[in-house]
């Protein structure tokens, strides 16, 4: 949960799961083109956490606070 609302790592890069990301296909991939980088990093991220950890509105609420930091 600390990983998701900090937004990247205390040096300011990527945060590095411990455990393999699940393998998407080419499919899944295209499909994730035409949206925008919170609702790709969500689509992602659905495949990773189970619901239960993270109710699906709260992970919206954490990914938008989250890779928002900076806009103004």
């Amino acid at each position: 949960m600390e990983v998701i609302l900090s937004g990247s790592a205390p040096d300011g890069g990527l945060f590095v799961p411990a455990v393999d990301l699940p393998r998407f296909t080419v499919g899944e991939l295209q499909r994730l083109v035409p949206h925008d980088y919170i609702n790709r990093a969500l689509r992602i991220l659905e495949h990773v956490l189970l619901p239960s950890d993270v109710h699906p509105s709260q992970l919206r609420q954490y990914a938008e606070a989250a890779f928002s930091k900076g806009d103004n």
